[in-house]
C-alpha cells in the first residue's frame, strides 16, 4: 500500500526498441544519447554512431559522385564496360569499410565519430587523387 521507492524512469524507457533513434530528430537524438548515459546503457556507441551517420553518409554521396566523374572520365580500348568495373569495385569497398567502422564502433568500442568519418576522409583522399589524374 506504501511505496518506499521512487524509480526515476517513464513507461516508454522499459522497452526501448533498437532502431528508436533512426526516428528521432537530431536535437531529440542527443537528449537521449544523454539520458541513455546517465541511465548506464550498454547501447550509447549504438545512438552515437546513427548520430554521427547523418552527417557522414550525405557526404559519402559527394565523394561518390567525384570517384564517379573520375573514373567515368577514362577512355578505354575495351569500352565503357571496363570504366563500369572499376567505378564498382571502388563503390564496393567503400562500402565495405563504411559497414566495418560501424561494427568495430558498435562492437569493439570504437569512437563513433571517428568510425563514421574514417571511411569519407579516406575515400575522399581517393576520389581527389583520381579527379586530379583523370583525362579532361
Amino acid at each position: 500500500r506504501e511505496k518506499d521507492t521512487i524509480f526515476d524512469f517513464r513507461i516508454s524507457e522499459m522497452a526501448t526498441r533498437d532502431n528508436i533513434a533512426s526516428a528521432m530528430k537530431t536535437s531529440d537524438l542527443k537528449q537521449f544519447i544523454e539520458r541513455e548515459k546517465a541511465k548506464g546503457s550498454g547501447k550509447i556507441p549504438l545512438y552515437e554512431l546513427e548520430m554521427y551517420q547523418r552527417t557522414a553518409n550525405p557526404f559519402a554521396t559527394y565523394v561518390l559522385t567525384i570517384i564517379g566523374i573520375a573514373v567515368s572520365s577514362q577512355k578505354k580500348r575495351g569500352g565503357i564496360g571496363v570504366n563500369i568495373a572499376i567505378g564498382l569495385v571502388v563503390v564496393l569497398i567503400y562500402i565495405f569499410a563504411m559497414k566495418i567502422m560501424a561494427v568495430a564502433a558498435e562492437n569493439v568500442g570504437f569512437p563513433a565519430l571517428i568510425a563514421s568519418w574514417v571511411p569519407n576522409i579516406v575515400f575522399g583522399v581517393v576520389a581527389a587523387i583520381m579527379y586530379r589524374f583523370a583525362q579532361k
